[in-house]
């Protein structure tokens, strides 16, 4: 056989489960306890966590929401908790119901963050939260696990 026909040939393709370790105090409790995930270095230019249970967040996706906004709110950071109260009072029920959310609202739970780290590793190896982890990494991973993909930023 000569080199020009053995070059020619396809890389083979192999199939490689591995197991990792999802750290929970670094990242499950970090998403799904704390609200730092929705600062604007984060998630917090596209998310807002509306409220919080035993469960994780009520995260509400208001970039792709076209629902006007309060009276005398031209910003999501500027309403007035009376105002936010209302505005997510759907959402807020089903989501303390563990019912299904309305369009533009999701759960951050563990399960959400285990489906984030899975997404890392697959992206950046399964060493990626050590050696890559940042809010713009957090961004990505969290975007493709909750709104199926990378959509902002």
């Amino acid at each position: 056989m000569s080199v020009a026909a053995a070059k020619t040939k396809p890389d083979p393709v192999v199939e490689v489960t591995t197991k990792v370790t999802v750290p929970r105090e670094d990242w499950i409790d970090f998403l799904t306890t704390y609200s730092d995930i929705f600062a604007s270095g984060y998630i917090g230019y596209w998310a807002r966590g509306v409220t919080r249970n035993k469960r994780g967040w009520l995260l509400w996706d208001f970039e792709s929401d076209d629902r006007p906004l309060p009276r005398n709110s031209q910003f999501v950071d500027r309403m007035v908790r009376e105002e936010e109260d209302l505005h997510h009072k759907a959402a807020v029920r089903a989501f303390k119901a563990g019912g299904p959310l309305p369009p533009h609202y999701f759960v951050l739970d563990e399960d959400a963050a285990i489906r984030a780290y899975k997404v890392g590793c697959e992206k950046w190896g399964t060493n990626w939260f050590e050696e890559k982890g940042d809010g713009d990494t957090y961004d990505i991973v969290l975007q493709e696990a909750i709104l199926g993909a990378h959509t902002y930023g």
